[in-house]
């Protein structure tokens, strides 16, 4: 899934959900890198990683 996460993309909410599901705090990091890289990259809705990032946090 830490693959995944690297290559999301617009079709990419299932990886986003599992991650969720799953409820690894791991993923803060990688999600929190990811929000950085998407506003260059601006391939995934930021508000999608941010919710899924939220979610882990609680």
């Amino acid at each position: 899934m830490k693959k995944e996460l690297e290559t999301v993309n617009f079709n990419s909410s299932y990886t986003l959900e599992a991650i969720e599901v799953f409820n690894d705090k791991e993923f803060i990091t990688l999600l929190e890198d990811k929000i950085i890289k998407n506003k260059i990259e601006r391939v995934i809705p930021e508000d999608w990683l941010i919710s899924t990032l939220n979610h882990l946090k609680k």
